[in-house]
């Protein structure tokens, strides 16, 4: 990508950023993003869809390298509690940004960036699953997985939300998902 792009790209990400720790995303306008990143609508159109797709871009520059580095921890440990812990940890220092977004327009791109497949937390209970069931259709086991990320998701920011430090916040959300693969894992 051009450099010349990739700073205006970031001028609007910046703009956003700002923007979004102060207020929820849907009190956010394009214009205010705009007219704080210096720029022209017309500019701000050729890189972004609209408000929530900049906030989409936003939340994944904010978070992929976080949810990289919990994907890397498991797999380095094997150790889910600590995989928890820092990314538990990451969440709530960008505590301010979550919690303006969730919850607003631009949900279902979060969503999409916290609940991919290759997130480890709860691999092993979707493998308990299918030891338990057998073979399962794809669009059935894909149902399942879904479901359990969006809890897991719903878990990580209700858990951010309500936790007065990252230690607690990790703490809560290790019970209960260690509550979870306790009662389907066996371990």
């Amino acid at each position: 990508m051009d450099p010349r792009a990739i700073r205006t790209r970031n001028a609007f990400l910046d703009a956003a950023e700002t923007l979004q720790r102060e207020k929820k995303t849907e009190d956010i306008t394009v214009s205010a993003i705009v007219g704080l990143a210096g720029m022209s609508r017309q500019v701000f159109y050729e890189h972004f869809d609209g408000r929530d797709a900049v906030v989409g871009a936003l939340m994944e520059r904010t978070f992929r390298p976080l949810l990289q580095e919990y994907v890397k921890t498991y797999e380095r440990t094997g150790d889910p509690e600590q995989a928890i812990e820092g990314l538990v940890a990451g969440m709530y220092k960008e505590r301010d940004l979550l919690l303006n977004v969730v919850g607003g327009p631009a949900l279902t791109y979060t969503l999409k960036l916290f609940t991919t497949p290759e997130q480890p937390m709860l691999r092993g209970v979707v493998d308990a699953i299918l030891g338990r069931q057998g073979e399962l259709e794809p669009s059935l086991l894909e149902g399942v997985e879904d479901f359990l990320r969006a809890g897991a998701f719903r878990l990580l920011v209700a858990s951010v939300r309500e936790a007065d430090s990252a230690e607690d916040a990790a703490k809560r959300a290790n019970s209960v998902l260690g509550l979870l693969r306790a009662s389907i894992v066996g371990s």
